[in-house]
């Protein structure tokens, strides 16, 4: 039941964040395809709900925000910096960047304002995932060879004669 929880734990973490996810399924001593899995199952979660639901959570934003009688001016640095983003590199670019350097959410809402088809954000972003997810499952696994192996070098007799094999 605790092994449950801990993909659960980087499933969600997946979802907002790729990268301490990777962290956290490191420290968990994931398997390379449990990383994959978990990694890829979480971040596709989160790009498929803001996909889906993000022109609507952001139209709703809006209108709370006119009610509450908030009228905060829109950050155009930020706003420029993604369309340069989208007018540069276009949806391959932006799905090809979303897991390690932008959330998924994030690489989701910008593709959803810039891109019509649903369909089309969801299939360059499950693609980019997958490739990403592999590429951390890697990554991963030789990390935690490279920090387990001079353990064994350091301490050889200590160690069980089975376990050596």
């Amino acid at each position: 039941m605790g092994e449950f929880f801990q993909w659960l734990g980087v499933i969600a973490l997946a979802t907002v964040k790729v990268l301490p996810a990777l962290g956290l399924a490191i420290a968990q001593n994931m398997r390379p395809w449990e990383i994959f899995f978990t990694i890829a199952i979480g971040a596709m979660i989160g790009v498929t709900f803001f996909t889906l639901f993000g022109l609507r959570i952001r139209k709703w934003r809006k209108q709370r925000r006119m009610r509450l009688g908030i009228h905060k001016p829109l950050n155009y640095r930020k706003a420029r910096k993604w369309k340069r983003l989208w007018m540069r590199f276009g949806l391959p670019g932006v799905a090809l960047i979303t897991p390690p350097m932008i959330s998924p959410p994030v690489g989701a809402l910008i593709a959803v304002v810039f891109e019509r088809s649903k369909t089309r954000i969801l299939i360059y972003m499950a693609v980019s995932i997958l490739l990403w997810s592999a590429l951390f499952a890697v990554v991963g696994n030789q990390f935690l060879d490279w920090v387990h192996g001079p353990v064994e070098k350091v301490i050889p007799d200590t160690l069980d004669p089975d376990l050596r094999k």
